[in-house]
């Protein structure tokens, strides 16, 4: 898989060595991932960053050696969407941003990984659908995200790690594979993620788990 990552640390996130694009670049390579990672302070830093991913499709190449390709985007955020330095961007901007990429002519899949606060109600699957509709983009097959409202630095890092390490392993055409390892890794008690996934015959996307699934990772969690 190639991994891009894009993040966008506090200051005082910074001064802590609070880094999660330094720690995946280490965890990813040791994956077998190709990865590269960006720091954006702006919106504006941002969506050259998205642009500039997108140059992929100018490049002459053998799409025979295609991979698939993960956006990792790391930064603060809330239900209402993340921020990259001062700017405050919604997940439709979000979505904006992201549509070069996801424009490209690539033989392989996408997927999506968003690792801030507030993305258990993260509305990425609404704005991408239209973003299908209006601009005729290839949606990510997977969206990840933490399934949480508040998530720790070490929190996220070990959930991506677990991540990173299976996900060569699963069949991206078979849902199960992914409700597998997310069903074992909420279990574990290591983690929490959930995935909304691209049905393409619908034209939507599914989430998982569902809303009865988190009521039982609710449960559980009171037993411990």
């Amino acid at each position: 898989m190639r991994v891009f990552v894009i993040e966008s640390a506090s200051p005082l996130d910074l001064m802590d060595g609070l880094s999660e694009r330094k720690t995946l670049e280490q965890i990813c390579k040791m994956m077998g991932h190709e990865v590269v990672t960006f720091f954006a302070k702006s919106k504006d830093e941002f969506t050259t960053i998205c642009n500039y991913i997108s140059s992929i499709d100018e490049i002459g190449r053998n799409e025979n050696k295609d991979k698939p390709i993960c956006i990792h985007i790391s930064s603060h955020g809330n239900e209402d969407g993340v921020l990259f330095g001062k700017d405050d961007l919604s997940w439709e901007e979000i979505s904006e941003s992201l549509t070069p990429i996801f424009s490209m002519d690539y033989s392989k899949d996408f997927f999506l990984a968003i690792s801030a606060c507030g993305t258990d109600e993260q509305k990425m699957p609404i704005h991408l659908k239209n973003s299908f509709k209006k601009n005729n983009i290839k949606p990510p097959k997977y969206i990840f995200s933490i399934n949480q409202d508040e998530v720790k630095w070490r929190d996220a890092v070990l959930n991506w790690t677990i991540l990173y390490h299976q996900i060569d392993n699963l069949d991206s055409n078979k849902r199960t594979d992914f409700q597998r390892l997310l069903d074992r890794i909420i279990n574990s008690g290591f983690g929490n993620l959930k995935y909304n996934r691209w049905d393409h015959i619908k034209k939507k996307y599914k989430s998982y788990p569902t809303k009865k699934g988190d009521k039982k990772l609710q449960l559980l969690n009171s037993l411990k």
